[in-house]
């Protein structure tokens, strides 16, 4: 098959990780002829380029701006170009919208959790503001889903159960999500990011600050911690900066050390000088730092919701995540239990083994779209 991979929107978040993973994975595929649009974002990855020409898979450069036209018509003059200059069998979009609609059968991925997570606490932490902005991105979003698209992939069960009853006339296929294939390669991790020895607990979170992800809770855990067991010692890890959580005071500034933004590679060194994963997010389809967490033989703490039961199982404690009090009890418990920090690491690597590799992640993609191929072409 002739595959085009559209990653012309891909800009940020955790869908850069599942870019890259894919397309790394795509060189060792066989039998199939790639042609993948790469974002600026993805660009940049120097390496990533270069050895996709080294592999003799042709790369185009184009990061797409989405507006009320294309949102609307699914047209596109850029990729239409692309498209019929390649003559694709298919096409992938990793994650949409995309804003776009090929000719050719075309597979999207889904990673919206706010159209189908209505019940989720975010929706009462913010603004009316926010969520009548929400709900028009929302009614473009699913439209996009609905007209531009053949069939959707999720990254769980969770997710694509909701989506076959928001789409009931859609195929709707599964493949998980996992930790990125630089966590099997410890010679290529790095350590650029100092992480200072520590006697107490140290909780690591690998976010960006989506407001999601809750991150603004901290401080009050903080607050609740330092008084309520005042001779506990704890930090709080984030991979984010200081000036992106205003409520920071100079006392929980004692408590955190920020890192910004980091690179795949040094994720696991963090890891390593971490004793728990923490992850107070609102809502998800699936966070990498799970499995990140499991294979990293650190016990999750995360938020009593469904799509965190469904992806951690018995490897996590869970918590209210808009409730310090609950959080802090939690910490603070399983910081004094080994039983229990030992019983969540066995749980998480048997939850790891659920999971596809980024190899076998790949393949169920590249089969999905041979089976779409062919399911087409048999109708004709």
């Amino acid at each position: 098959m002739r595959i085009l991979v559209n990653c012309s929107n891909i800009k940020k978040g955790g869908g850069i990780q599942v870019a890259l993973s894919f397309i790394e994975q795509v060189y060792a595929i066989r039998g199939h002829e790639w042609h993948i649009i790469l974002s600026n974002t993805l660009v940049n990855n120097i390496e990533l380029v270069k050895e996709a020409n080294k592999q003799n898979i042709s790369t185009y450069h184009y990061t797409i701006n989405p507006n009320i036209f294309s949102s609307i018509t699914g047209l596109n003059k850029k990729l239409n170009e692309i498209e019929k200059r390649i003559n694709p069998d298919a096409v992938f979009t990793i994650f949409g919208p995309s804003y776009w609609r090929p000719k050719k059968i075309h597979l999207c991925g889904y990673a919206k959790p706010q159209y189908i997570s209505p019940n989720s606490p975010y929706f009462d932490i913010i603004s009316r503001k926010r969520k009548l902005k929400l709900q028009l991105k929302k009614n473009f979003h699913l439209y996009d889903f609905k007209k531009f698209n053949n069939a959707l992939v999720s990254e769980s069960e969770f997710v694509s159960d909701r989506l076959k009853i928001i789409f009931p006339n859609k195929p709707v296929f599964t493949v998980s999500n996992t930790h990125h294939q630089f966590y099997l390669k410890p010679e290529k991790w790095k350590y650029d990011k100092i992480v200072e020895d520590f006697t107490g607990f140290s909780l690591l979170t690998i976010t960006s600050n989506y407001p999601h992800k809750n991150l603004k809770i901290i401080p009050e855990v903080i607050d609740y911690l330092s008084i309520s067991y005042p001779e506990f010692k704890f930090r709080f890890l984030l991979t984010v900066t200081k000036e992106e959580l205003s409520n920071i005071s100079q006392r929980h500034e004692n408590y955190i050390t920020f890192y910004g933004k980091v690179n795949i590679e040094e994720c696991p060194p963090l890891y390593q000088k971490s004793d728990a994963m923490f992850l107070p997010t609102l809502m998800e389809c699936f966070s990498a730092s799970y499995p990140e967490a499991m294979f990293m033989q650190k016990p999750i703490l995360t938020s009593d919701l469904d799509f965190a039961h469904s992806i951690c199982g018995d490897a996590a404690v869970y918590f209210d995540p808009l409730d310090p009090v609950s959080i802090g009890r939690s910490i603070y418990e399983l910081s004094i239990s080994k039983e229990k920090q030992e019983e969540l690491k066995k749980a998480g690597t048997m939850q790891l083994s659920k999971f596809e590799t980024a190899e076998s992640r790949a393949m169920k993609y590249v089969d999905i779209l041979e089976k779409l191929y062919e399911t087409a072409h048999t109708k004709l």
